[in-house]
């Protein structure tokens, strides 16, 4: 998630800080949403921060590789395959 995120943040022309942003929201949304309504206090993320060590490097390799492409002919959505 956190680099489908990346990419569509290089494709609304976002900076990296702004790419990031969008990339943990986009990946820990889901689960923070669904530990709040079970009434899960504190939420996952905020117990093991691996959650976000693994999602900012994502996030930034993405948004970097992701720059350097051409844009036109689905490349940048190849790439998450």
């Amino acid at each position: 998630m956190a680099a489908s995120a990346a990419i569509q943040a290089v494709r609304q022309e976002l900076d990296l800080y702004g790419a990031t942003v969008l990339a943990i929201a986009t990946a820990l949304g889901g689960g923070t949403l669904r530990d709040m309504l079970l009434g899960r206090m504190p939420v996952f993320w905020i117990t093991d921060l691996t959650y976000i060590a693994t999602t900012v490097p994502v996030a930034v390799l993405s948004w970097l590789l992701v720059r350097r492409m051409k844009t036109g002919g689905g490349r940048r959505e190849r790439s998450l395959l």
